[in-house]
């Protein structure tokens, strides 16, 4: 009976530490930040200050990298069809968006729908399938910080060799434990 009294208010702790966390970010953020208002946002890496970036603007099949952030549409992504299904590999229930370009509305894909570590990124026509679905867990480095995980493998989306040059492509890799590489971890910046 002691241990499922511990288990109780151990639930209600986290429970009561979410709630707080919620209620803070409707006080914290502007409204005019919150992604209701500004639903593109670019994504800034915490390892390079790059931003994830589409090469040759987007066309089918384009590969997707790391560049100096300028808030072009290459670099400006919205999310799109969340859909609620179980993580691959924490088995927690998760909300999963198809990541589309603001640029010609292509979706964020793992080229060939590869389970490897160290395959590329791509944009391609959306066809909501698994390796086209991302859940984004925020908080992970600090209150703005986000990473994003794959339904189809549970892998992050990643700069390769955590590197910090230009043109690094995106690739996905197993997610660091017990949270994401700061290769793996991005500051989500909403733009008009």
């Amino acid at each position: 009976m002691v241990q499922f009294a511990k288990r109780i208010a151990q639930r209600l702790a986290i429970i009561s530490a979410v709630l707080v966390v919620a209620a803070a970010s409707q006080l914290i953020m502007p409204r005019s930040a919150r992604a209701a208002d500004y639903p593109y946002f670019v994504l800034d890496s915490i390892n390079s200050q790059l931003c994830l970036d589409v090469t040759y603007w987007g066309g089918n099949g384009a590969k997707v990298q790391q560049w100096g952030c300028n808030k072009s549409f290459a670099q400006q992504w919205y999310l799109s069809n969340g859909m609620s299904a179980y993580d691959p590999v924490l088995g927690i229930r998760d909300t999963w968006f198809m990541i589309k370009s603001r640029t010609t509305g292509r979706c964020l894909t793992v080229d060939g729908a590869s389970r490897n570590n160290g395959a590329q990124i791509i944009v391609v026509d959306c066809n909501g399938d698994y390796y086209q679905r991302w859940a984004m867990s925020y908080g992970i480095r600090g209150y703005t910080t986000v990473a994003l995980r794959s339904l189809n493998t549970g892998k992050c989306l990643d700069i390769y060799g955590i590197s910090r040059d230009y043109g690094a492509p995106a690739v996905q890799w197993d997610c660091w434990k017990p949270i994401a590489g700061p290769n793996q971890s991005w500051y989500q910046r909403f733009v008009q």
